[in-house]
């Protein structure tokens, strides 16, 4: 008769550890210690089966059994770590209605209080895994529970700005099942949660003041995305701002052209008028003056018209100068007694 021999199982890591595993697949036959602060989970091929808290459980494993682990998780040892933002939250000031930019520093202590949990979403695959390594996970949590839901924690107490100092532990109260709702998918529970201080700025900006100049008012905008966004919108208005003046000018000068013309013509139509005339009888008369004072100026013209050369040729046919009598020759231009022109 063959008896397998039974192995006994207790927690195999350190004082510094949060939680061990063991891989039991291999042993027929286990006697568990499930002492405090730990619990013993029970996986079977990725399954958990059982949970055992302050017994001893004895466990027969078969080759057909498949893949068994037992995980060790200490559930009552208090962890404890400081916490500080690396960035400055915004809200608006209850009191004066400025937008503040806080930033904060504190500590908490916590404890895993659901082991499955815990093993599911932090634990992982893991063999070990020690105080100081769940605590640098779960304060990269905290962080990112604060960016989420610190603000409206300080909203929702309606706390001004003079007032964050002496409410701190009014905050921190708001915040906590806020913090533990979160950290409940893990596993975890927070106990305590200390603001200690709070990181002010030393100049306010007051956005409530309807009056306050452009310039400063666009140096409240806190990030770069958002200070470029707006000067983008800005020179999006100008530019449109700009063509609709461009536009407004065009067509109030082709009015005024328009008026001016009309204004013209009226003046020009009135005068006509006012010597008793119609606008087309005037016109018709200026045809007809302008007609007889061409015909004038053509008969003038012909009239004063006189032939070239006549003195010239009667010069040459006759021999003496038209102006003294003296003799000339006929290829002479002037004359050699009076010296005038022939």
């Amino acid at each position: 008769m063959c008896f397998t021999r039974q192995k006994n199982l207790t927690f195999g890591g350190n004082t510094e550890h949060i939680a061990w595993v063991y891989d039991a697949s291999g042993d027929r036959r286990l006697s568990v210690f499930a002492e405090s602060p730990h619990e013993v989970l029970c996986v079977k091929d990725g399954a958990f089966c059982e949970t055992y808290r302050n017994q001893k459980a004895v466990l027969s494993n078969k080759r057909k059994d498949g893949l068994l682990k037992l995980y060790f998780v200490n559930v009552k040892l208090p962890m404890s770590d400081t916490w500080g933002t690396q960035e400055r939250y915004e809200y608006k000031d209850a009191k004066t209605g400025r937008i503040i930019g806080i930033g904060c520093r504190g500590s908490y202590a916590f404890h895993i209080c659901d082991s499955k949990s815990f093993i599911e979403k932090i634990f992982g695959i893991q063999k070990l895994m020690t105080k100081t390594e769940l605590s640098s996970i779960m304060k990269s949590k905290l962080m990112d529970e604060m960016s989420d839901h610190f603000v409206s924690a300080l909203v929702n107490e309606n706390i001004s700005y003079e007032e964050l100092d002496l409410s701190r532990k009014t905050i921190a109260k708001s915040f906590l099942p806020i913090l533990n709702t979160s950290f409940e998918k893990y596993g975890i529970h927070v106990e305590e949660f200390i603001i200690e201080g709070f990181d002010k700025p030393e100049i306010l900006r007051d956005r409530s003041n309807k009056n306050v100049d452009k310039a400063e008012d666009f140096e409240d905008i806190t990030t770069d995305n958002e200070r470029k966004s707006e000067l983008l919108k800005q020179y999006a208005g100008l530019e449109k701002q700009q063509m609709e003046l461009s536009e407004t000018r065009a067509t109030h000068s082709g009015n005024l052209k328009r008026i001016q013309a009309a204004a013209d013509k009226d003046v020009e139509k009135t005068g006509y008028e006012a010597k008793e005339m119609t606008y087309k009888e005037l016109r018709e008369q200026d045809r007809e003056d302008i007609g007889n004072i061409a015909a004038a100026e053509a008969k003038v013209r012909e009239a004063t018209k006189i032939p070239e050369v006549t003195v010239i040729a009667n010069a040459a046919q006759d021999g003496k100068c038209p102006h003294c009598g003296g003799a000339v020759t006929a290829n002479q231009i002037f004359c050699p007694t009076c010296r005038r022109k022939l």
